[in-house]
């Protein structure tokens, strides 16, 4: 759904859960890139503690997911065992 221009993803990375983010933005990004593919935009580290998290939900463990639409409005949130593709039907 990236590749066709459908969603844009951006991860939020955290170190929030068992300490798996412990690097810095350059090293997190190297790391995605290299072990995942990831090529869309990676934020700055986060806590779960950020207005984000307050406002759309506080994450249960990593690969939460949020569903806005295009203006911008959260359409669902997922959490961590539900997989990108299941999210399509929502889109």
């Amino acid at each position: 759904m990236y590749r066709i221009g459908k969603i844009i993803p951006i991860a939020i990375p955290t170190n929030n859960f068992g300490n798996q983010e412990p690097g810095n933005v350059l090293e997190i990004n190297q790391y995605y890139n290299k072990k995942f593919k990831v090529t869309f935009p990676i934020v700055d580290k986060t806590d779960i503690s950020h207005d984000f998290f307050k406002t759309f939900g506080t994450p249960t463990w990593n690969f939460n997911k949020w569903l806005f639409n295009k203006e911008h409005n959260l359409i669902m949130k997922f959490d961590s065992n539900v997989e990108p593709k299941e999210i399509s039907t929502y889109v």
